[in-house]
């Protein structure tokens, strides 16, 4: 459980394999940075900011344990958030391309997002033109989101 007591600052979460889709969406939309991935470190590390990290001792009870600074906090948090994972996101737009296993979205910033679901669908995607919207991944290393849903929208009026 995250509990922000701070005025000012931010809440940074990492999931692994956390397939509740509801569950990130409501972090996400509390203001939440939600990010995911894969090789994470066996030890728990609390990243305070983009310059600050303890690791949470693993031999001791959770209501006590010792925290140990790390080190190399900056490199950790680049490592980590920026270059490995992705971070959560809701987009709304309008589908324009898609082909088998890919799909083009045109954003409200007249940019256009290539997409693809994480994981196979049995049901198809709506006709070009249809306005879609998205919750899902962004990637650091990739240009293509990784779509965990996608609701139809009543078309503009």
């Amino acid at each position: 459980m995250f509990q922000r007591t701070a005025t000012s600052g931010s809440v940074d979460l990492v999931a692994q394999q956390i397939d509740d889709v509801p569950y990130l969406k409501k972090l996400n939309f509390a203001g939440a940075s939600v990010y995911n991935g894969v090789g994470l470190p066996r030890e728990t590390l609390v990243i305070v900011d983009r310059m600050q990290g303890y690791w949470l001792a693993t031999d001791t009870d959770a209501a006590g344990s010792a925290l140990a600074a790390a080190d190399n906090a900056p490199d950790v948090y680049i490592k980590l958030l920026w270059r490995r994972f992705g971070l959560a996101v809701c987009y709304e737009g309008e589908l324009k391309k898609i082909y088998t296993g890919l799909f083009c979205v045109g954003l409200e910033e007249q940019r256009e997002l290539w997409c693809r679901f994480s994981q196979p669908r049995s049901n198809g995607l709506a006709a070009a033109g249809t306005r879609v919207q998205l919750f899902g991944w962004i990637k650091w290393n990739s240009q293509i989101m990784e779509v965990l849903e996608l609701a139809q929208l009543h078309p503009k009026t």
